[in-house]
């Protein structure tokens, strides 16, 4: 956990918001992208 700039493990609504936005309107105009939900560890 202290590996992570968060400083937390992901809790399962970490996932569900991550998800929820890819299926979203808000997420119309993305097209090819993927979400990295893991509290910063690996930043690129």
């Amino acid at each position: 956990m202290a590996a992570t700039p968060v400083g937390r493990l992901a809790h399962p609504g970490d996932v569900a918001q991550a998800v929820a936005f890819y299926a979203s309107e808000d997420n119309a105009f993305m097209t090819g992208t993927t979400a990295a939900v893991n509290g910063g560890l690996s930043m690129y």
